[in-house]
């Protein structure tokens, strides 16, 4: 006898004020990451082509790192707040931990959260998973972010793009945060999320543009 393949069962996602459906592509295909990946580079290619300064002032590097420089400022402080955002989401799964009891990384963590909660594994309790997987998703991409800023502030770039860019990152990330602690959308968590990746492909732009290449 030939036994069907087993299915996983249906996961109901969790209540939300905000929308769970997709609001504009139902059925999402591959060609449509395509499309993303092409406006992506396309828009900061016109970015850089129509708008940023083509030639910004180039200050020396002891004045490019000094804290009287705008940009470098913002890029200390733009940092501050996305790493600090992401130690906070680790705080979080720890207390959704402690609250639902669901210390189970390491066997001597079982059973050590509110004992008037039954005791459960991280992947049985919905809050915790989800601190869980918001704090690793701030580790995929915030240092990677920070990394890139601080090259681009480095390299000398348009004061104007560099401090759109940062606190567009910024803005993105808590948006993305805030949107996938409450359930909503995978389809406007995604545009959060290609946001932020506008912005790091253009401090690559502003990068690559500092050491000489025009586009």
């Amino acid at each position: 006898l030939n036994t069907p393949p087993a299915t996983m069962p249906e996961a109901k996602p969790p209540k939300t004020f905000l929308p769970q459906k997709a609001l504009l592509i139902p059925d999402m295909k591959g060609w449509h990451i395509l499309f993303f990946v092409v406006n992506v580079i396309g828009g900061n290619w016109f970015l850089h082509r129509s708008v940023w300064n083509p030639s910004p002032t180039k200050l020396p590097l002891e004045e490019r790192l000094s804290v009287e420089n705008p940009v470098f400022r913002t890029l200390l402080i733009t940092s501050v707040i996305l790493l600090l955002k992401t130690i906070g989401y680790a705080w979080l799964a720890v207390y959704t931990a402690v609250v639902n009891n669901s210390f189970s990384k390491n066997p001597e963590d079982q059973n050590t959260g509110d004992l008037s909660k039954p005791a459960k594994t991280r992947e049985s309790d919905p809050d915790q998973d989800r601190a869980h997987r918001l704090h690793l998703n701030a580790l995929e991409n915030c240092p990677i972010a920070v990394i890139l800023a601080a090259l681009m502030v480095v390299a000398g770039p348009d004061a104007d793009a560099a401090t759109t860019y940062m606190w567009a990152f910024v803005g993105l990330r808590i948006a993305h945060g805030f949107w996938y602690w409450n359930a909503g959308s995978h389809e406007v968590r995604a545009v959060f999320y290609t946001g932020g990746v506008f912005c790091c492909v253009g401090y690559s732009f502003q990068i690559l543009r500092a050491c000489g290449y025009s586009f």
